[in-house]
Parts: C-alpha cells; sequence; structure tokens
C-alpha cells in the first residue's frame, strides 16, 4: 500500500507546476536521526519515500522543538519515537516563501505532536553591524602594491568588529598602506597593540543539525584584520620550530601529520585486542577532553614558553595578543555586550566522560573490568563505539558503520536544493561541499558498493575501487602498486632479473625471459662486469631482444655502495603520493580523449573563465545542449526551426557559428570575426577555435585570454537569452529598422550586456592574478665582472646527507659543479655542513672573489 502511496503522490506531484507544499503524517521515517528505540532503522524500508524526494527535489523545511512527532507512549525500552509528521515542498514555495518554519508542539493527549507552519517565519529588528561588501569594489581600480601577509588572508572571509574584510585594504591599499604599516610595525617595536585592534565578535556554529544546549555550538572569533597580519606574522615566524616544541604524538600543526594516521592506528590496536588470547588481558582508554587546545592558564602558558627558552620579547607579544582582547557575542547577527577575560580558561583539560572509555579485550575477566572501570571512573564501551564518526570495529556488515556518512551527504545536498543551482554550480558544490566532508572511513576499507550506489543519484563521485569481496585486505593495492614501483639499481646484488621490475622505460618494468635462462645469471649483478661500473655489453645483447638491451644499456650505474631500493616511477623524485598514484590507476580507464585533444582541454580546465563558462564550453564540445535537433533526435515530430532566426535548423553549430544573429554580435565585437566563413565541421571544431587561436595568431598571453573570455561570455549570453525567449514563448527581438524585410539582427542591450559581463570577468580575473603574483623569492642575480656567484644546497634523507654546489661566472655560465655525500645529520647541520663544503671546493679549485 506504501509503495502504492508514493507513486500516486508523485504523478499527482508531477502533473502540478506551481509552488506546493505536503504537511502531513507520512507514517515512515528518512533518517537513523529520525527513530530512537526499537528495531533499528533500515534504509531499505523508506526507499520510496527516499525516490519519492529525490525525484520531485523536495525540501524538508526542518523544525523547532521535540525531534520526534510520534511516540507508543509505553515506558523504559519499550518506548519508541520517531518523527512521522513533516513538512516538505517543492523549491518554487520556498522561493515564494523563504522564511516559513514549522514547529513541534508538545503532545497531549494523542500519541503525535501537533506541528505548526508559520510562512512568515521569526523575524529580528536589531541593528546589525557594519559589513564592507565585496561588490562595493568593482569598480575601484586595484592596487598596484601589496603586502604579502595582509595579501595572504582570505579576501571573502567574515569580517571583525570594525567590519573591514582583508578586501577592504587590498583595494584601498594605496591609501591607507602607510598607516596600516605603522600600526602593525608598532607592535613590534613597542611591544603594545590597541584595545580597539584586538576587539572580537564571538559567534556560535552548530556542531550538529539539532543544536540545542551550548556544549553543542562550536565558539568562533571574528578578529579585525590588522590583528590577523599580526597573528599570521607572529606564527610564521613559530612555524620553523615547530617540530622541536610539539610531540611527535601530535597530529596536528605539524606538516605530513593528518588525522587519518590516528584512525588507522587505532584500528590496528583494536584488531590487536581481537585477537588476544591467553590469561592477561588487554585494555585500551578512549579519552576525549571537552577543550581540546585552549583550557590553560596565561601564566602556564607563558611560563612553557620560557622554558622552551624563547625570548622575553616574543613572551611579551604573546602576552599582548592573549590578554588585551575584548569580546562581544553576536546573537541572530547582532552584537550583544562587551567583556574581557581575565586570567584565561580552567587549568588542565576536563575529560568529557560522555565520550570517553574503556575497551578490554575479550579474554579479560569480567571482575577485573568492574575494578578498573570503577578505579578510572570510566564506563566499559564496545568495540563498536565511534572514533573520528566511525566504529572503531568493523564488522562484516558495514550498514550501520556508512548509513552516518550517508546520511550526512544527504543533509548537506538538501540543504542547496532551494538554490536552484546549475550544473556548474552544483559541480563547485560537490567540489566544494560534499567532498570536504571527512573521508575517513574510505582510508580505512573499500567502499561497499551498496552505499556507492546510493550516492549516486546524490551527484557524488567517490574515488578508489567498490569492494568486490567480503574479505579487507591491504594487499588489494598491490596491482596498483605494480604499475608503478620500479627498483632503482644500486649494488645490484637484490635484484632478480626475470622476477623484479628494474627497468623504467619498460611497460611492466620486468624484462621478457628468453626461452633457456643460464643458471649462472639470476641477478642484475651478474650482468656488469666484476669490479667495474660498466654493463656487460656481450651478455646484455644475448640475453634480451635489441629494445630491451638499449633500454637496459641506458640505465646509469652509481658507484655508490647503496642497496636497491623501490621507487615510484610515476613520479620525478621516486616518491609515492595518492595523486599520481590516482592518475596511474586512470589512465589505462580514459584511453580516448574524446572529441578536444588532451592539450585542449587542458587549456579549457586551465582557461581563466568562470567555471559556468567552463561548463557550457565542455557542452559544446560534446555537443549535448538540449538544442531543437538534439531534441528531436529523442522526442519525434519536435519543430527544429531556430528560435533566433527562424530559417534553419536549430543545431548547436548553427547558434553559435550560423546564425545570422550570433554573426552581428561578433561584427559589433571588439574581435569582428566572420564564424560561419571559418571551416568548422563539427561544434568540437569551434571550442578547439576559442582555445587555440592565440597560438595560431602567434598572440600574446593577455590577448589570448581576452579572445576567450569574450567568445565564451557572447555563446554563454546567446545560450541565455535564446533559452529566456523560448521558455516565455517570444521571438527573439531584433533591433528597430525600416527596412520592410530586414535581416535579423540583435537588440542593443543584449550587446551591451555582452560587454559589461566581458569587462566585469576581466576585471575579477585581473584582481584574483594579481593577489596570486607575490614575489616570494629573490631571483638569482649573475655576479659582476671578474667575480664568481657560488650556490650551495642540501637534501637531507632518512640515511644519508646529499651536498651539491655549483659555480657561475659574471654572465652566468656554470663554471664549476661539486657533489657529496656525507652521513645523516639535521637539517640546520646539513646546511652548514653544504656551505663549508662549497668554500672548501671553491679553495681547492683556486677561486678567488667568490660571492655565496
Amino acid at each position: 500500500m506504501k509503495r502504492i502511496f508514493w507513486e500516486a503522490l508523485h504523478q499527482t506531484a508531477s502533473s502540478f507546476s506551481g509552488p506546493w507544499l505536503c504537511m502531513s503524517d507520512f507514517n515512515e521515517v528518512l533518517l537513523q536521526a529520525d527513530k530512537k528505540g526499537g528495531r533499528p532503522f533500515s534504509s531499505s524500508s523508506s526507499n520510496g519515500f527516499n525516490t519519492l524526494v529525490n525525484q520531485q527535489r523536495l525540501v524538508d523545511l526542518g523544525f523547532s522543538g521535540n525531534p520526534y512527532t510520534w511516540t507508543n507512549k509505553r515506558l523504559n525500552f519499550a518506548n519508541i519515537k520517531e518523527r512521522l509528521d513533516r513538512a516538505f515542498s517543492n523549491t518554487e514555495w520556498c522561493s515564494t516563501f523563504p522564511k516559513a518554519s514549522v514547529y513541534h508542539f508538545p503532545a497531549t493527549t494523542s500519541d503525535h505532536n501537533p506541528i505548526i507552519l508559520n510562512t512568515n517565519g521569526i523575524g529580528s529588528s536589531t541593528p546589525k553591524p557594519f559589513r564592507f561588501e565585496a561588490m562595493w569594489t568593482r569598480d575601484v581600480p586595484s592596487a598596484d602594491e601589496i603586502k604579502q601577509t595582509l595579501f595572504n588572508l582570505g579576501s571573502d572571509k567574515s569580517p571583525g568588529p570594525d567590519g573591514m574584510s582583508a578586501l577592504f585594504y587590498k583595494h584601498y591599499w594605496e591609501i591607507i598602506s602607510q598607516d596600516l604599516i605603522e600600526e602593525v610595525s608598532s607592535f613590534f617595536t613597542r611591544g603594545h597593540i590597541l584595545t580597539e585592534i584586538n576587539r572580537t565578535f564571538i559567534t556560535f556554529i552548530p556542531k550538529s543539525d539539532k543544536a540545542a544546549k551550548i556544549n553543542q555550538f562550536r565558539p568562533i572569533s571574528l578578529c579585525n584584520t590588522i590583528y590577523k597580519i599580526i597573528s599570521k606574522i607572529l606564527a610564521a615566524r613559530l612555524k620553523p620550530l615547530l617540530h622541536k616544541v610539539i610531540s611527535p604524538w601530535q597530529s596536528a600543526f605539524v606538516p605530513g601529520r593528518v588525522i587519518q594516521d590516528n584512525s588507522i592506528i587505532a584500528h590496528e590496536v583494536l584488531n590487536t585486542m581481537k585477537k588476544k588470547s591467553g590469561f592477561v588481558g588487554l585494555m585500551a582508554l578512549k579519552i576525549d577532553t571537552e577543550k581540546a587546545f585552549d583550557t590553560m592558564e596565561w601564566s602556564f602558558l607563558l611560563n612553557v614558553l620560557r622554558l622552551h627558552g624563547f625570548s622575553s620579547i616574543w613572551i611579551n607579544w604573546i602576552s599582548q595578543c592573549i590578554s588585551t582582547p575584548s569580546f562581544s557575542f553576536l546573537i541572530n547577527g547582532s552584537p550583544f555586550g562587551n567583556f574581557k577575560s581575565s586570567r584565561g580558561l580552567r587549568q588542565g583539560q576536563k575529560i568529557n566522560y560522555s565520550k570517553s572509555g574503556v575497551i578490554f579485550s575479550k579474554n579479560t575477566t569480567g571482575q577485573t573490568t568492574a575494578n578498573l572501570c570503577h578505579l578510572l571512573n570510566l564506563k566499559k564501551v564496545s568495540p563498536t563505539t565511534k572514533h573520528l564518526g566511525l566504529p572503531l570495529e568493523l564488522n562484516r556488515a558495514k550498514s550501520s558503520s556508512f548509513q552516518g556518512l550517508i546520511e550526512k551527504i544527504q543533509n548537506r545536498v538538501a540543504g542547496w536544493k532551494t538554490k536552484l543551482l546549475s550544473q556548474a554550480a552544483r559541480s563547485t558544490l560537490i567540489s566544494n561541499v560534499a567532498a570536504s566532508i571527512p573521508p575517513t572511513p574510505c582510508h580505512l576499507c573499500f567502499f561497499p558498493r551498496q552505499y556507492a550506489t546510493k550516492l549516486t543519484p546524490l551527484s557524488v563521485v567517490f574515488g578508489g575501487e567498490l569492494a568486490q569481496g567480503k574479505i579487507i585486505c591491504i594487499l588489494k593495492s598491490r596491482p596498483l602498486l605494480r604499475k608503478g614501483l620500479c627498483t632503482k639499481i644500486g649494488n645490484r646484488h637484490h635484484t632478480a632479473i626475470w622476477e623484479s621490475p628494474w627497468i623504467p622505460t619498460l611497460d611492466n618494468f620486468i624484462p621478457p625471459a628468453p626461452t633457456n635462462i643460464h643458471p649462472s645469471i639470476h641477478r642484475v649483478a651478474d650482468l656488469i662486469i666484476p669490479d667495474t661500473f660498466q654493463w656487460d655489453r656481450g651478455k646484455i645483447f644475448t640475453l634480451f631482444d635489441p629494445l630491451t638491451s638499449s633500454k637496459i644499456l641506458n640505465i646509469h650505474l652509481s658507484p655508490t655502495s647503496q642497496l636497491d631500493k623501490l621507487c615510484w616511477v610515476p613520479n620525478s623524485n621516486g616518491i609515492h603520493s595518492v595523486k599520481s598514484a590516482y592518475l596511474t590507476d586512470q589512465k589505462e580507464k580514459f584511453t580516448t580523449t574524446g572529441p578536444l585533444t588532451k592539450s585542449d582541454w587542458n587549456t579549457l580546465w586551465k582557461a581563466k573563465i568562470s567555471p559556468r563558462h567552463k561548463n557550457l564550453l565542455w557542452k559544446l564540445a560534446w555537443d549535448i545542449l538540449p538544442t531543437k535537433a538534439t531534441l528531436a533526435a529523442r522526442i519525434p515530430a519536435i519543430d527544429t526551426t531556430c528560435h533566433l532566426c527562424n530559417a534553419q535548423v536549430e543545431t548547436a553549430l548553427h547558434i553559435f557559428t550560423q546564425c545570422p544573429i550570433t554573426q552581428s554580435i561578433w561584427l559589433t565585437s571588439p574581435w569582428p570575426i566572420h564564424p560561419n566563413r571559418l571551416p568548422f565541421t563539427s561544434i568540437s571544431d569551434w571550442v578547439a577555435f576559442i582555445l587555440n587561436l592565440g597560438q595560431h595568431l602567434n598572440l600574446q598571453l593577455q590577448e589570448a585570454q581576452s579572445f576567450t573570455l569574450l567568445a565564451s561570455v557572447i555563446c554563454d549570453q546567446v545560450w541565455f537569452h535564446r533559452n529566456k525567449m523560448l521558455k516565455s514563448n517570444q521571438p527573439f527581438p531584433s533591433s528597430p529598422t525600416s527596412q520592410p524585410n530586414p535581416p535579423p539582427s540583435p537588440p542593443p542591450h543584449l550587446a551591451h550586456e555582452i560587454h559589461k559581463t566581458f569587462l566585469f570577468h576581466q576585471q575579477a580575473w585581473e584582481f584574483s592574478t594579481q593577489q596570486s603574483t607575490i614575489p616570494t623569492h629573490k631571483p638569482w642575480s649573475p655576479s659582476p665582472p671578474g667575480w664568481h656567484k657560488i650556490n650551495f644546497d642540501t637534501v637531507v634523507r632518512p640515511t644519508n646527507v646529499y651536498l651539491a654546489a655549483i659555480c657561475r661566472n659574471h654572465m652566468g655560465r656554470i663554471t664549476h659543479a661539486w657533489v657529496n655525500v656525507d652521513s645523516h645529520g639535521e637539517s640546520l647541520w646539513a646546511e652548514a655542513k653544504a656551505g663549508l663544503f662549497a668554500i672548501s671546493c671553491a679553495l681547492a679549485a683556486g677561486l678567488d672573489s667568490i660571492i655565496f
């Protein structure tokens, strides 16, 4: 009966085109969070409801009040609560009533809570603080001189109490730069910061969708931009020392350490405990602190800095930053109160007992378990308790483990349905929102196929292969590693000729074995002349074919005594990375480039145009725009006449290159070309022309980018106005004329709109380019005549330190180069060793008048 009801409701909704709302008792739950007690939630039972919501793009209006609307009114463990009553609407209704809200009232006599819909919402008349808007800078010239620290700040980050974001300082740098520099410099020279600069707004971000208690919100500080600059400079100075003052077990703040490492280690520990047997058991403590970083007094922090050897000046800077701020709370967007902290937060880290516990191995006795829990004042928790969003112990049936991840992604996508996003915007949403959900579960095991199938309708792409069997094993990555791992020849004693990968230029790195293998030739060392570093050419040409022999002879033999080691060939540095492994795995799956060449695709994705324009050109290249000719191939008896000129068949090639309307637009543009006179046989040829005109005409880079931007804007505006007129069932307007049968021409407002849009995007890219062209390193310059310049550097590896130096004359030509291998040491020691090595080499070469 439910299936019949969902189908009937789907048909009713499909036949109605206006805004509509459906609010009732649906007698069905959608998510695990909608149910408490009773049998576990099963997503299969709500497939019909989920299908209806996704196909009709329904929006859940949410609620305030009790999270459950029905209860069976039983006591204790027999009590069941569910959210059965909801309010759904389509996007048109949400646009009509953007402030609508739903409230769950308490139940009196019925087993259902009454729900009330308020279409006006709850307004707020309190004044809002000043905010500098990005749109106010569109017609303002960009700054010529920028300060690196300021321009590294995000332009659109929320401002502090002064309302001035970093974007304001960047745009008005020429006017306010002197005052800003003096203010920042005075902090470091005088050691004092104004209280007005260190004033802060505190806003609260909910940790969950149904946050109701204060500890379910995360406080965020909104600081003034000047204070951000000061703190960023301090952080940059502290960064080189972090690895010395932070514990090696801390996974934050230090580059190269990621949170997934903790989750993987925790699962390995639980897996070891699971296999534990005998009379001695194992236990693991799961400790959760209520506040991870800021639970300490000022005096404690300053004493720690002093004991670590920081100077009194640095300690005073830190003291000024933490002891002078004043705070105001932002409640519903309005500031309330003004207070100062006096002594810092409570000393020590308070344990969150509700999330902490002890896990015991199965061979631990019940009495021992009870005694330890009483001693530690912690409860015993199951190995299936969650850590970083996933159970510590994964069962073979992972339904409950991944259900929360599915629901989180569904909630993210559903929240954006009311925005009526275009395809380009949806692509951006997937990249920046859905993909930002921590992928910790996918780092621990292969993602089950059934859940990937559920995510497909949500347009969320998950990398990696799907689990084919029930056994999860790390060796499943071996086939992928074999595609890129190759042995770098060292002392040649451990590499087998016919079994090991050691020829990097062969397809699978392993040479083809001959029919009869000589019994005395097994290792690569057998192919080298003894006591030399040269290949035995006679043996090589006897054992291998000419192509393989030439590839072997091209391998350089090093005189060092290092052991043979595996290197990752896809990366030039030989080090494995997830990105290169993914590209290696996908190379075989995407052997064809489609209508454009690989170079053209790279040009398109790197072009200085908006994602909307890239998406349009991508559709044009594949000829998948819903033109009338394309629709006629699927829907018979449809009119195929061009809606712009009403003369020819409407294909993509006709609309964008052959239509008189489009030709007139191009003739009045800054690039007056005739697209219809160019030898295009398909619309993909037109896209390739847009991307490669600069190369064909040897244009300057800026001119080529300008043409690509103009062409994409013209295509976008032509397609937009064509769709607008077609949807309103109106003919395309033309310019007024006195001719009896004038040729079709675009209206004047369209040319103005194209020019305005083109200038806006051009200015946006110019401003973005100015932000990204910050000089970070001083370029190399030659020495004066008669002098030599020597540059030296070092590379630190786990077992050795590599030293190198190079000498150039005043014309920049290399005159000497030296390399050496030394024993392992720290980075600072290695840099000093490299400098000493460069000096000794210069003296041995008889050089004088040297600049280092």
